[in-house]
């Protein structure tokens, strides 16, 4: 029960098992909304009904008569040693580390005081029988490859990240009353895909983008959160010309759902965001993410980890990042290695793109490969070189360029720092001919 109000508290709610008549309440006393649970009184009487105590407790609480629950009172462990740096979402203090993803924060203080501890209290309250506490004895802790095998086949799951399908969560059709609609399923990263809308003119004049996330963000700006199942969907204010929606998986990863602008007419962004949502959720309610088919090629980046393609030699080539602080991301398909005081970092990022111009920044030769770097793109003190490692046809018949882009990041003038991310670039190109048949 510990390890699932610790996943409570940093907002990760789990659908019940075993919960029988208890589901209801546990349900609405786990609601992320604060305004959306049930007061006392109202729980009382949701709890009692589902499950009722035996007689010898009921008469003790008739006759006014106060039962002793001290030794049954669950104790939420503390997050932060100061006590006026209550964070719920920190159960240590992290590292710095710099985030791929947008960042989002959603308050679970409440959620585990009011839903959790309740929950704990109604499941191994006084009245639990001696059977029941002897048989929990006896099975102990269910076995943590079981428990990942269930979570990865159970509805609304990601399962496996590198067989997860975004494509699957996306209908073309299902957007239609939002112009001419078309799947791109092979740009941007690899766990990205996108459903764009045309004018009738053909123009793309919006985007709806679904992006497969193994960590969940820290949600700010929230407009609203709402339990479908064991799914959580966090609904995020307007930014401009994009809308934000998280769909958060009972395997404890996400799905971020993004509606975007991109030319004149365009529909409002959250009306699209919220019906590709809905879809997703739709699609998640029987069954897991769909799975990729067929496999990556042969030759293809996806089919590698990034996280092997920069040895702890070559990594020290900028001062202070260290090989063993790094950060794997999703289907292993990004890396980054930083410095323990997060100001130097080395990211590197499968992705797609129709193809690679001068739009992409100023020419440079990478191990033989004409690619592009520019400054500042990610940050401040930053640049980003974008080297193409092979051309196809995907499934939609559209050219596509599969390149890696590789980021650092560093207080240093830039010519010094793109200079060093050339050089970085160049030992990936000859790591991955290590690794990957020569295309």
């Amino acid at each position: 029960f510990m390890a699932y109000l610790a996943r409570a508290v940093e907002g990760h709610i789990e659908p019940t098992h075993r919960a029988g008549p208890l589901e209801g309440p546990l349900t609405a006393l786990l609601e992320v909304e604060p305004g959306n649970r049930p007061g006392a009184a109202r729980a009382r009487k949701l709890l009692t009904r589902a499950a009722p105590p035996p007689p010898h407790v009921q008469e003790q609480l008739h006759d006014g008569r106060t039962r002793d629950l001290t030794s049954r009172t669950l104790r939420l462990p503390r997050l932060l040693r100061g006590a006026g740096d209550f964070t719920p979402f920190m159960l240590q203090p992290p590292r710095p580390v710099r985030r791929r993803r947008r960042p989002l924060a959603i308050t679970a203080a409440a959620l585990a005081a009011t839903g959790a501890i309740t929950a704990g209290l109604v499941l191994f309250g006084p009245w639990t029988s001696k059977d029941e506490d002897d048989k929990s004895d006896r099975t102990g802790v269910t076995d943590v490859a079981d428990a990942k095998q269930s979570a990865a086949a159970q509805a609304g799951a990601i399962g496996d990240e590198r067989t997860a399908d975004p494509c699957g969560l996306l209908d073309a059709a299902s957007l239609s009353r939002f112009g001419g609609t078309a799947l791109d399923p092979d740009y941007g990263e690899v766990d990205r895909c996108d459903v764009l809308v045309r004018n009738n003119s053909g123009d793309d004049i919006a985007d709806v983008e679904v992006n497969l996330d193994a960590d969940r963000d820290e949600f700010d700006d929230i407009r609203s959160t709402r339990l479908v199942g064991g799914i959580t969907v966090v609904t995020l204010k307007r930014d401009g010309e994009a809308c934000d929606r998280a769909v958060l998986t009972p395997d404890g990863k996400q799905i971020r759902v993004m509606g975007k602008q991109l030319g004149k007419g365009a529909p409002d962004p959250c009306q699209m965001a919220d019906a590709a949502t809905d879809h997703v959720v739709g699609v998640l309610a029987d069954s897991p993410v769909p799975r990729r088919s067929p496999s990556p090629a042969p030759n293809s980046l996806a089919r590698l980890d990034t996280c092997t393609l920069l040895t702890a030699t070559e990594l020290k080539r900028l001062p202070g990042v260290e090989a063993d602080n790094r950060d794997r991301g999703f289907g292993s398909w990004d890396c980054d290695w930083s410095s323990d005081d997060g100001n130097r970092a080395v990211e590197i990022q499968i992705s797609r793109d129709n193809t690679l111009d001068a739009d992409d920044g100023t020419p440079v030769n990478v191990a033989g490969k004409k690619s592009y770097f520019i400054a500042d793109e990610a940050e401040d003190d930053s640049c980003t070189v974008r080297t193409p490692h092979r051309t196809y046809t995907d499934s939609t018949g559209d050219r596509t360029t599969e390149l890696f882009q590789l980021t650092v990041y560093a207080p240093q003038p830039t010519k010094q720092l793109c200079a060093t991310a050339t050089q970085f670039a160049a030992d990936v190109v000859r790591n991955i001919t290590k690794h990957l048949p020569r295309t």
